[in-house]
């Protein structure tokens, strides 16, 4: 029996020590997150994130089918303008022109000797239609001398046709020849390598996978290309300043202002919401940059040279739309009425209704949501 009370004045004891602690929080205050009211510039921003494109970028493909014999590049390489690329196989497209050159001399041994028909067809006429109007032959002796010349004029003409047509199809073998030799349209750099010495190459289309054989960027104008949703598009003009950092590159930062806003929406796959590509011309380029590298933009919008501003989830809006935060006041939470201005990621501006000396609450949400004025309130560290 004596065991029994001992416990059962253990019990109560922890209880008790529970139910002090919890009124004394209580009676100590609300644990919220606390900030000082900031002032100086401050930048209305949009986010983005993106890829690093080359503003111009050539693909290099074949005119031609053949095997790669010569590839003097590699992956990294700078190249020159008319700098060869690519040699490819022309043993068959070599003896394809020696054919169509010797049917062209074919054809104009034919025109030679139809030309000498011709001749004799009209010494023949002319022979005829003298016996003719000495009525020493017949009609049809002379009808059929007269065809015989008709004849031969129009053969001539079909055989320099022939002649014609021989030199076009030369012209195009001579032509598909000298393409077996790709060389650079611009002066650039090798971006990207598909093709290896030995391999074969396609007449290549850009719709034709595996018909590209190599890259050829100019990496003197670099754009970093984002995506932002259609409300921060309508924001958006060009010539905004942007700031931007690579994730290859550290925390270094590089200067941009908007060169390009899509005209149309698209809905990438597996999102709800419809974005526009816009694009970032960097204003300095640095050698380790290289196509493809993700990037971050911060694209200024507006911007003051002095304003009082505070983190943006302090700010909350009451079911009528009026927006309002709560201040910290002899340990006490206020609730303050304001009207805010320019706002990015992390803060709000705050156009009237608080001073630079005054503390905001910031959080946490739980207690945000469910905080009325003249709460009692204590600073909570953050972990």
């Amino acid at each position: 029996m004596q065991k029994k009370l001992i416990i059962i004045i253990v019990v109560l004891g922890i209880a008790g020590m529970i139910i002090l602690g919890a009124v004394s929080k209580r009676d100590s205050g609300l644990p919220v997150f606390m900030e000082k009211v900031k002032s100086g510039p401050f930048r209305d921003t949009i986010n983005a994130s993106g890829l690093l494109i080359p503003r111009k970028k050539v693909s290099i493909m074949s005119d031609v089918m053949g095997k790669i014999v010569e590839l003097p590049v590699k992956e990294g390489d700078m190249v020159k303008k008319g700098q060869m690329l690519v040699r490819i196989d022309d043993r068959d497209l070599k003896s394809e022109v020696q054919r169509q050159e010797a049917g062209v001399r074919m054809a104009q041994i034919q025109v030679q000797n139809q030309k000498v028909s011709v001749e004799t067809a009209k010494r023949e006429f002319k022979r005829k239609k003298h016996l003719f109007e000495k009525q020493l032959i017949s009609t049809e002796t002379f009808e059929q001398a007269k065809s015989n010349l008709q004849s031969a004029k129009l053969m001539l003409e079909q055989y320099k046709e022939s002649v014609t047509q021989s030199r076009a199809i030369l012209r195009k073998s001579k032509e598909l020849l000298s393409k077996t030799v790709i060389r650079s349209p611009m002066d650039g750099k090798i971006t990207a390598l598909n093709k290896e010495l030995g391999e074969q190459v396609i007449q290549g289309t850009v719709n034709v996978p595996g018909s590209v054989i190599m890259e050829v960027s100019d990496m003197s104008a670099i754009d970093l290309e984002v995506e932002v949703n259609e409300i921060e598009a309508a924001r958006i003009r060009t010539d905004m300043a942007a700031t931007l950092k690579l994730d290859a590159l550290g925390d270094r930062k590089f200067m941009g202002k908007i060169s390009e806003i899509g005209q149309s929406a698209y809905r990438p796959q597996g999102r709800d919401v419809s974005v526009f590509k816009i694009k970032i011309a960097l204003t300095e380029v640095d050698p380790a940059m290289k196509p493809g590298m993700n990037g971050e933009a911060e694209i200024t919008v507006q911007e003051k040279k002095n304003a009082i501003f505070i983190p943006i989830q302090a700010v909350r809006t009451s079911d009528n739309g009026d927006k309002f935060c709560f201040v910290m006041e002899k340990g006490k939470a206020v609730k303050k009425a304001v009207k805010t201005g320019l706002s990015n990621d992390a803060n709000i501006e705050i156009t009237t209704g608080l001073t630079e000396k005054e503390t905001v609450i910031t959080g946490p949400y739980r207690a945000l949501k469910n905080l009325k004025d003249g709460d009692k309130v204590r600073k909570k560290k953050k972990d």
